[in-house]
């Protein structure tokens, strides 16, 4: 978990506040709803910060062995 916390600090600000969002149980709507943006935003910043928090667990994955 604590990796996991660690690379969503290094998201951007918005893409970190949705990822987070989104974690404590909020849909896509309730994330647009309380941010007020739309939910193809927090679609898009959801794709993108998944996509960089594989790589970067990727590559931590590489550095424990």
């Amino acid at each position: 978990m604590r990796i996991l916390h660690q690379a969503i600090d290094t998201l951007p600000p918005q893409t970190r506040k949705i990822i987070l969002l989104g974690l404590n149980g909020k849909n896509n709507n309730e994330i647009a709803e309380t941010l007020n943006i739309s939910v193809n935003t927090v679609k898009t910043q959801m794709k993108i910060a998944y996509k960089t928090l594989r790589e970067k667990l990727k590559q931590e994955q590489f550095s424990l062995l």
